[in-house]
């Protein structure tokens, strides 16, 4: 997936990652196969069975400076998150990526206007391709 990534032109500033250690080796591996350079990324509790409230607490909370950050974490909060946004999806399996364009360029008020899903992918759908 992350040379999926690389391919379709999408980067990141900065990395915040639950610290499961499953989540952890996610992040280790998107990055290994797809980024040339180390992103910086914080291990964090918080995102470990996060509700959708909490996850949209902290995007909103982000630093300024970063403008594409990922957050890797678990369902059923991202699921649900990009379901509250009116973004229907089905289903959001292992592996799964999101990416949304926003337009605002203040973290505190991300998804207060429409949001644009601008890619929505996962290993066995890129399978088909």
């Amino acid at each position: 997936m992350g040379e999926l990534l690389k391919k379709r032109n999408v980067f990141f500033d900065r990395a915040i990652c639950s610290d499961a250690v499953r989540t952890r080796l996610t992040w280790e591996g998107l990055q290994a196969q797809g980024f040339g350079t180390r992103i910086p990324v914080s291990y964090t509790s918080e995102l470990y069975h996060a509700s959708q409230n909490q996850l949209l607490s902290c995007i909103r909370h982000l630093h300024p400076k970063d403008s594409h950050v990922a957050l890797i974490g678990h369902n059923p909060g991202f699921e649900n998150l990009v379901n509250f946004f009116g973004l229907s999806v089905d289903k959001f399996p292992t592996l799964a990526i999101a990416t949304f364009q926003a337009s605002t360029s203040n973290w505190s008020d991300f998804g207060r206007q429409p949001l644009q899903l601008a890619l929505f992918t996962y290993p066995k759908k890129e399978e088909g391709l």
